[in-house]
């Protein structure tokens, strides 16, 4: 059952003279709602005339705050039924009229896409499109149209929802956080022992292989060898010798002798 203020509101729309408004959604309540919502703010009792007159003025609405709350099928689905349940009992319209309309809003606003890039509306963004929604209905009937004939060409007719309540792109993912910058303290190293003492060789000792334990080296020891290194005379240096010439072999033609001339042998 729609609120006593729903009912008000949407009944003004079919007096002489008036036309149809934007209902927001906080007041679109059941009476149960309202009576919750009125219990909630209940206070001390009033003890002079001055309180009882401020607050009879300045007293507010109950009101649902839904700019928080998540969209979702069945919370959607609970405040169409208050608002057309209002305005069929005021007769302003027939109410399968009213739920073809309310589907159609139902099913743009809440299937969820393929494209895991997209998005469905979410509710501030129902919301507006609502108001866009209703803004419309009343140019219409503004003309002369009826509202159920207004329902009808916006779910049937034009593609004014449908383009309200398109998916929207998702927002790109934000960039991966760089590491947080390591103190001195924590930069890799020996690291220390149970004792706080660093694991290493501490300056001014040496290990010696094969043991654990490192001896301690004078600083007049390094000096001293130091010294003997430098005072030894360098060793000059083998000259490059040029390697020995081979002979030659001997040459193993002979030639043979030439015969003897003979007296009376030349013409």
């Amino acid at each position: 059952m729609p609120s006593v203020r729903l009912l008000s509101i949407v009944h003004k729309w079919f007096a002489p003279g008036s036309a149809i408004t934007w209902v927001p959604w906080q007041l679109r309540l059941s009476q149960k709602q309202y009576q919750e919502i009125i219990e909630s703010k209940a206070t001390k009792t009033l003890r002079t005339e001055a309180q009882f007159l401020s607050t009879a003025l300045f007293d507010e609405t109950p009101e649902m705050p839904v700019d928080h709350l998540r969209l979702s099928s069945a919370w959607l689905g609970r405040i169409q039924t208050v608002f057309r349940n209002a305005i069929a009992i005021c007769k302003g319209a027939h109410l399968a009229r009213l739920k073809a309309f309310d589907k159609k809003i139902l099913d743009l606003a809440t299937h969820s896409p393929t494209d895991a890039s997209l998005r469905t509306v979410t509710t501030a963004e129902l919301v507006s499109a609502d108001r866009r929604i209703w803004q419309e209905i009343a140019l219409l009937q503004g003309q002369g149209w009826t509202l159920d004939d207004a329902l009808h060409e916006l779910t049937t007719v034009r593609s004014d929802l449908g383009n309200l309540l398109q998916y929207r792109a998702k927002a790109p993912a934000l960039p991966p956080r760089p590491p947080p910058k390591k103190d001195g303290k924590d930069k890799p190293g020996k690291g220390t022992g149970k004792g706080g003492k660093a694991q290493g060789t501490s300056p001014g000792k040496r290990r010696e292989p094969g043991t654990g334990t490192a001896t301690e080296v004078k600083t007049s020891d390094l000096i001293k060898e130091h010294n003997n290194r430098h005072s030894q005379p360098a060793q000059p240096l083998p000259a490059a010798t040029a390697p020995a010439a081979q002979p030659r072999p001997a040459n193993t033609f002979t030639p043979e002798p030439l015969p003897a001339l003979q007296e009376g042998s030349l013409p």
